[in-house]
């Protein structure tokens, strides 16, 4: 599982995007600032995604440094719009630089696309007409990749692979629990309705309901 640092002095700011980006099956790691002791850490993550720390004219030099020590992508959030922090900062070595307030999605698909160039080489399988990104959690149709959580995604590869099946509720938490023991049986409607929501944006519906046996993976048809 790839690992977020996310700093920010906001606390609320702080836990709303926690709480999305594990949704996503990221972990993630908060702080309301780097210290030294953090510092040393920083080579664990595949990711940091930390606020504009203004500190006079040090702020820019301060993405210098973390790029050095932290070796992944860095994206910057900030309130200030202006061009010259945007370049400023890009400059410095951010990977990337997002405006607040901060839209959830847009954020997502911004540190997937910065994971992904992390790792170019990364697998990508296909199965019937989509593509199924395992490191993302993500699947693609005709150029448009959905994101999902992790257990999302599993249990479309699940359905997927067994295109034609139907699974009942119940099967389905089976197999599923035997890859993720976080899945509950309750949460099985939860992840079809989540899932179905993601893909309507682009008019697909990939999971179908099959009233009174239980469920079947539909793909683009």
């Amino acid at each position: 599982m790839e690992q977020i640092l996310v700093v920010d002095e906001d606390v609320n700011s702080l836990q709303i995007v926690k709480s999305r980006l594990v949704r996503e099956g990221y972990q993630v790691y908060t702080r309301n600032y780097i210290d030294e002791a953090e510092q040393k850490r920083l080579p664990n993550y595949d990711l940091i995604l930390t606020e504009l720390i203004d500190v006079s004219q040090q702020k820019y030099s301060f993405i210098t440094r973390l790029k050095e020590k932290a070796a992944c992508p860095v994206i910057i959030f900030s309130a200030e719009n202006k061009e010259k922090d945007i370049v400023e900062s890009l400059l410095a070595g951010a990977d990337d630089y997002v405006i607040k307030p901060l839209r959830m999605q847009e954020l997502t698909a911004r540190v997937k696309v910065a994971l992904q160039r992390k790792n170019p080489g990364k697998e990508v399988e296909q199965i019937g007409d989509m593509l199924f990104d395992e490191a993302e959690y993500a699947i693609g149709e005709n150029g448009v990749w959905i994101s999902l959580t992790r257990s999302e995604y599993r249990m479309c590869r699940v359905l997927a692979k067994n295109a034609g099946s139907i699974f009942s509720k119940e099967r389905l938490y089976e197999c599923l629990y035997e890859i993720d023991s976080d899945t509950q049986l309750r949460t099985i409607t939860e992840y079809i309705y989540s899932v179905r929501k993601k893909f309507k944006q682009i008019g697909i519906n990939p999971v179908k309901t099959i009233w009174g046996s239980g469920y079947r993976w539909a793909g683009i048809e």
